[in-house]
Parts: structure tokens; sequence; C-alpha cells
């Protein structure tokens, strides 16, 4: 080990020190299950020899514990607590919904209609918060978990001398900012500008990274920069922020912004600045290490840091922001891509040049349409796709080795990533399955590798919502599905079928099979028990059993059966038919199946232990609704499954299924975090 004369870790020690918690601080800190300490636990020892062995010095070590002991603390002070009846201040408003706290207890009020900023609101009854999770698309659970709310209240009591306590500090000054803003004819401007409100989801990344508000301190320190000194520029600007505080919400971007101007005050050399900012921020928000607002211009300032030439360093910025756009929004915006500092700029001088539009009713109207034909113009240059992890794995080690050591082979690479994007499903290699979350109903979809052909299982409706156009088509924009071959639906029910027809309408659908008479005759092997079909695929995919006994009035027993095979994995999928159809099914085909998903949801009207015996599988799906008024799954069918040593997985628990493989190898991953695999020799 070397001998060290000071205590203070070298700058190079920082910078790996705050990249190493940064990563740890990804971990969801907000569960305390053993599996999630020990990977901590496991992450911090790996971080503890990656120190030492870089630098060589016992300092680092004592450094980084440092570090860990301060992050830990600060999550079991802000690690949320299960709220309970009492009184709780309104802490931000939202679209639709409003955040509640009482110390470490949060919860989310729905009624939001005449609340105010920190108005008083009595609250009981919580109940857990719950919503469908889909790869790839916003979950509204996930969001609010993130930032700590875990619970919504059933029971509001707005405490009408909330405003007589506040007396006349700053707090009554927000309530009559709030109201303020929202009487104006163009709310919707001030409400995204002021408070990250974005009623168009088109805009929705402004509010996430906090466009705004770093787009008007960068605006107003430029304009100072040109008559204040940049010592005493970097403290106006701190206080600057910190009055701000007064007048509107705290929210991440506003913090980071905050700590990251304070670090600009302290600290002239980056090699200091940029770590002591990072650990700062994780140490004050340990709940903030994945929010956009962070990691876009701590990714920016870290990576152009790297490289020499100012053109380098425009480009490495331009390709962080793509590779932030597609994990964090699912989409790459080429507007946003090339011109993301010019459009700060923009919205600096929007949000400064509207403000006399709050007493303007037209001049406010006329910033209003200049938002309408931004949103315009970033949906025609938007493509989508939520890549797969292969894309995101080769994307991430070129831009980080070009950085590393700028190569032109390397850049010209990376470049090619970029253009990849739009078609990087086509190239995935892998056969997938996915087990849609569409609550209580059925959805499945099956991709073979290289998008040769796409076929899906049902599309269930929903009440009051159509699926096909806020679930479907935006799940299949996300992978980059752009036509189904067919779709099979396997009977009538509304909860198997009712967003078919929308589907079929809005998104190319070439072929649907509601029966066997929408095939073609020579599809139907007449020879075999039960008159199977063998759809055109390349692959073996076959409804089975299409002569049976049964009841024409039974329509759950009507339902297409559906066994298909790829790598060596079978699949089965008999739809809502019943214990009578299985019977019949174990008599005229080997059913034996790796993956079953278990019929009409899990009820006990399915899924016969005789015929799980026959299936045998090694996992079974269920696509049920959380806490669905009909109990499914079953009682019985869940023991049932466990006797037999059956796994299972239920979309109303984890999300969305997806089941993805190659030869002999099955990988198995939910919307929630799970991840498993079934490896056939």
């Amino acid at each position: 080990m070397q001998r060290f004369k000071t205590l203070l870790p070298c700058k190079a020690s920082l910078i790996l020190m705050a990249l190493c918690l940064w990563v740890l601080a990804l971990l969801p800190a907000k569960e305390t299950s053993g599996s999630i300490f020990g990977l901590f636990l496991a992450g911090a020892c790996l971080g503890s020899a990656l120190l030492v062995w870089r630098f060589q010095n016992l300092k680092v070590l004592f450094w980084w514990l440092f570090c860990l002991v301060v992050f830990q603390g600060s999550v079991w002070l802000q690690q949320p607590q299960k709220p309970a009846s009492g009184i709780y201040t309104i802490v931000n408003i939202r679209n639709g919904y409003a955040i509640a706290q009482n110390g470490r207890q949060r919860a989310i009020v729905y009624e939001t209609e005449d609340l105010l900023l920190d108005q008083k609101v009595e609250l009981s009854g919580f109940e857990a918060i719950h919503t469908q999770r889909n790869e790839g698309l916003f979950c509204f659970q996930d969001y609010l978990q993130a930032n700590g709310s875990q619970y919504s209240a059933t029971q509001m009591n707005p405490l009408k001398t909330s405003q007589e306590k506040a007396g006349l500090n700053g707090f009554l000054l927000r309530q009559k900012i709030w109201i303020f803003v929202n009487s104006r004819s163009a709310a919707p401007l001030y409400r995204l500008l002021f408070y990250g409100l974005s009623e168009d989801e088109n805009l929705d990344w402004i509010s996430t990274t906090g466009l705004p508000l770093i787009a008007l301190v960068y605006g107003i320190r430029k304009r100072l920069s040109y008559r204040v000194e940049k010592k005493k520029l970097n403290w106006l600007m701190v206080g600057l922020q910190l009055s701000l505080t007064l007048f509107f919400p705290v929210r991440q971007a506003s913090l980071r912004l905050l700590v990251f101007q304070i670090c600009t005050a302290l600290f002239s050399d980056w090699n200091v600045r940029w770590p002591v900012s990072m650990l700062a921020f994780l140490w004050i928000s340990p709940f903030g290490a994945d929010s956009l607002s962070l990691v876009l211009p701590a990714g920016i300032s870290f990576f152009s840091h790297f490289v020499q030439a100012s053109w380098q360093k425009k480009v490495v910025g331009m390709l962080w922001i793509a590779f932030c756009q597609m994990i964090w929004l699912k989409e790459l915006n080429l507007l946003m891509l090339g011109m993301f500092l010019w459009f700060r700029s923009l919205i600096g001088w929007v949000f400064l040049l509207s403000i006399p539009g709050l007493w303007s009713a037209p001049y406010g109207e006329l910033f209003l349409k200049l938002l309408e034909g931004i949103q315009v113009s970033l949906d025609w240059c938007t493509v989508y796709g939520s890549p797969p992890l292969w894309y995101l794995m080769l994307f991430g080690g070129l831009l980080i080795l070009t950085v590393w050591k700028w190569k032109t082979k390397r850049f010209v690479l990376l470049l090619m990533a970029v253009c990849i994007y739009p078609w990087s499903w086509n190239l995935d290699p892998f056969f997938h399955v996915f087990q849609i979350d569409v609550g209580q109903g059925d959805a499945a979809l099956i991709v073979e590798p290289f998008q040769r052909s796409v076929t899906m299982i049902d599309a269930a409706g929903k009440m009051n919502t159509d699926n096909a156009t806020k679930l479907f088509i935006p799940f299949l924009q996300r992978h980059q599905i752009r036509k189904i071959d067919r779709l099979v639906v396997s009977h009538g029910d509304f909860d198997h079928d009712g967003a078919v027809d929308s589907l079929t309408q809005n998104f190319p659908v070439l072929q649907t099979i509601r029966s066997t008479k929408d095939l073609d005759p020579s599809q139907i092997d007449q020879t075999l028990p039960g008159k199977p079909a063998k759809l055109s695929i390349a692959y073996e995919f076959w409804l089975l059993l299409n002569e049976r006994e049964s009841d024409p009035a039974q329509e759950n027993d009507q339902s297409l059966v559906c066994l298909f095979q790829y790598d060596g994995f079978r699949y089965l999928y008999t739809g809502d038919a019943s214990i009578a159809i299985e019977k019949q099914l174990q008599k005229t085909n080997n059913l034996q199946a790796d993956v079953l998903k278990l019929g009409h949801h899990g009820s006990n009207t399915s899924s016969d232990p005789a015929f799980l015996k026959a299936v045998h599988p090694t996992l079974a799906l269920i696509s049920a609704g959380y806490q669905n008024r009909y109990g499914h799954p079953s009682v019985s069918v869940l023991e049932t499954l466990n006797a037999q040593g059956i796994d299972r997985l239920n979309t109303a628990d984890h999300g969305s299924l997806h089941l993805f493989s190659m030869p002999h190898l099955l990988f198995v991953t939910s919307a929630d975090g799970l991840v498993g695999w079934i490896w056939k020799s």
C-alpha cells in the first residue's frame, strides 16, 4: 500500500466513488427484501475491491465506507412508512392527483379539485396502489413508488382553516400563485413552465428532465454573466434557486440543479465539482438515482469531459441524449438529438417572454399556440421503440469505448448503432412470448426471431377504455412491430376479443382466426384425432381439438386451443376451455408442454389435476386482474400447482410476463423485475 500525506481522497478516486455509489443507488432501495440487501452488500464489497485495487491506498476504502454509511443513513431516514390516519399536507399537485405528506408518510389523493399547495387535509382509509404493468410502457404505480408513494387515501377531508393557520408566510404565497396560474386562459403553458405538468405525452420529457426550470436558470445566468463576476454569479444563482422554493414545490430537477450550482460556487475544478455534486445529490435524494433530470445532464458533463475537441464534446453529448431517450422515454426524437442545447435556450426564452401573458390573455395564448406547434414538431420526428437488452449493451459499450480512447472506427460503429435503432427488434435473434397485462382478460404476443412473423392470441377489452389504442398498439410500437400476421381469437367473450375490432381497424392485421373456417382446408389434418390445424408459420403452431364434444351454448368450451413449439420449448394455451375439454385433449394429443397458460384465468372450472399432470409444465402462466371479483386464480388450482411442483407467474402480481428463448435455454422476466430461466438439454 502507498503512504499518503493527507486524508483527503484523490480526484480520480472521487470520480470512481461517485460512479460506484450511483450504480448501487440504482438498486430498488425502497425494497427491503433480503435479496436486495444482499445484492447491495455484494455491490458495496465489489466497489471496495475495485477502489483498493485501482488506487492501492487504504484511505480510499475509508472514504468509500463513509459514502456508503451516509447514503444508507439517508435511505433509512427517507424510507417511506405506511401511512396512518391523520393530518397531511399537500406537497405537490399533479395532473389528476395530489401528493400528501406527514413526515415520512406519503399518500396519493385523487380528488384534486379545489385543493391548494400546502393545504392541510385529513386522510384515512389507505390502500396499496396497483396499476397495470407492461414492459416498455409507462407504469403509474412504478412512477409513484419511485417517488416514495405506495398508498392512496380513499377518504379525504380538506381542513378549511388551513389558510387561516398559514398566516402571511411563503406557503400561503404558493397557494395564491397556484390559484392565479390555473385561472389564466393559457394555464396549460404555465403549468408546464412553472410546475412541470404536461398535458400532452409528447412533452412529457420536458417535465421529466425539468427543462423549463433549467432553461430559466441558464438563461438568466447567461444574461448576467456579461455584467457579474463569475464567483459572485455562482452564489447569486444559488440564492435565486433557493428563493424559487418559496414560490414552487421542490422537484428532483430543481434539487439537482441547486446541488450543482452550490458545487460550482465551491469548486472550480471539474474533477472535484462533478463527483462531489453527484455524491451530495445521492445523499440528499437517495431514491433519485434513476431520475432523468440527474442522469441526462450528469452524463453529458461526464462523457464530454473525457474528449478533447469541441465537436467531439457536442457529438458525445448528442449520443448520450439519444441513449437516455431510448432507456427512459422508450423513443428517439431526432429533433432533440441534434438541437437539445438550442431547444434549452428556446425554452428559456419562452419562459421569460411568456411571463407577461399571465396578465394579458391574448399574449399568453400566443405562446400556448407556440407550445402546440412544438408538440406537432416533436411528434413527426419521433421514432418509437424500447430497444432489446443486447442493443442497449452494444450501444453503451461502444459509447464507453469511444470516449475512453477516441478512434474513428469506434465512432463510425457507434453512429451505425444509432442508425439501426428503428430496426433493433428486427435484428433480434430470440423467440419471444409476451403475456400482456390486461387486467382481467387475456392477450399474448408471439414474435419469431428477426420478426419473421408476429402472432397474437386474444385481445381483451376493457370497460370505458379502448385497449387497442391505449394498450396494444403502444405496446406493439414500443417493440417496433409494424404488423400482426395473424390474430387468433380463442372465443367470443369480451375479456378475450373485446378489443379485436378496434385493433384490426387501427393497426395492420393480415389475418384474423376465430375458428377453423378462417383457415384453408388444406391446413386441417383430417387423419389425426380432433382434426388439428397447422397454421402457415415456419415453426410448429397447431390449433388442437377442432372436432370436439361440447354444448354450443357454452362459449368457453368453444375456445381454440393453441400448441406451439420453438427452440425445443413447447407452449400450450387453452383459452377458457373447461375440464370437460381438457379430458378430451388428453385422449387425442400429446399435451406435454414446458409452459402452460392456465385455462380460464386459473379458475377451478379448468386446470384439472389429471390434465396438469399430463401437460407436466415447468411454468404456469396466469392472466388475471388484481383483486378481481371472480376470485381468480382459484385457491384449489394454486394448491394443485404447488403439489405438482409447478412454478407459476400471475400478471396480477408481476405485470406483463416476457419469455424469450434460444436453443435449450428459455429466459423468463416480468415487468416488476423478476428474472429466471429454464434449461432444457
